[in-house]
């Protein structure tokens, strides 16, 4: 075998990296990193909010097919605009997993109105709004539709 002359492969400039190359290189991996770490908060703010969203639009979605449910004369399709008080809308509006407890005030409200007669005769047009007043989500959502009377 032969020998090899360390001597004369580190006068050539092989001896490896210089401090200055290995802080370098671990300042590109941090600043990778750190980009990494933002986009991974980024992602989360934003599942979060689109899980709002989901929420309040599963609940507006509910409450429109319970109410479509009703027979046409009955007496909760009359009428009006139905603001429900917090400790009685039927959802969990301050997310501690109970339903209308005494005194219940959360981010989470319900309404619906009914327009009889609109757009045309014997329809009612039932529209029902769910508002988020979280400061993280701030959203609302509307659905509409029409129970028409059989006759």
């Amino acid at each position: 075998m032969k020998a090899i002359n360390l001597k004369k492969h580190a006068a050539e400039g092989n001896a490896g990296f210089s401090l200055l190359e290995v802080m370098a290189a671990m300042a590109i991996f941090f600043l990778g990193i750190l980009a990494i770490m933002v986009l991974q908060s980024s992602s989360i703010r934003g599942n979060s909010r689109a899980r709002g969203v989901t929420d309040i639009s599963v609940l507006a979605s509910d409450r429109l097919e319970k109410l479509i449910a009703l027979p046409f004369d009955d007496p909760g399709l009359l009428p009006g605009n139905f603001p429900q008080p917090q400790a009685a809308d039927g959802l969990d509006n301050n997310y501690d997993g109970e339903f209308d407890e005494d005194g219940e005030v959360g981010a989470l409200s319900i309404e619906w109105s009914i327009v009889d007669d609109w757009p045309i005769r014997n329809v009612k047009t039932i529209t029902v709004t769910v508002t988020n007043d979280h400061p993280d989500v701030e959203r609302e959502f509307t659905v509409q539709n029409t129970k028409p009377q059989i006759l």
